[in-house]
């Protein structure tokens, strides 16, 4: 683990002089496009900053959800919001698709 941990740190460094290493390998890195628009209503696809941001708008959202539709008791653990945002990103896509 420590040669591959040296390796990592190589690249890191070649590839991304101008950036610092901490900031390069900051985790999470999860990408979303439904949380923030701009102001002509076109989604933003941006980092989302934490997990804790990220459970509390799809809390919200699922609140808001089940005011309007059939309960849908959710819960939101780390995988689950992943996956939530891979298939946000697919379904925005044009011809989107997973291969499942």
């Amino acid at each position: 683990i420590a040669r591959f941990n040296e390796l990592r740190e190589g690249v890191t460094k070649k590839y991304f002089d101008d950036m610092k290493g901490p900031e390069v390998e900051e985790r999470p890195i999860i990408m979303t496009s439904f949380m923030n628009f701009t102001p002509d209503d076109s989604p933003v696809y941006e980092a989302c900053a934490s997990y804790d941001i990220l459970k509390k708008f799809l809390d919200e959202q699922l609140v808001s959800h089940n005011e309007t539709n059939a309960v849908m008791e959710l819960v939101l653990f780390q995988q689950a919001m992943e996956h939530v945002c891979r298939i946000a990103r697919i379904i925005s896509l044009p011809r989107g698709n997973a291969m499942l």
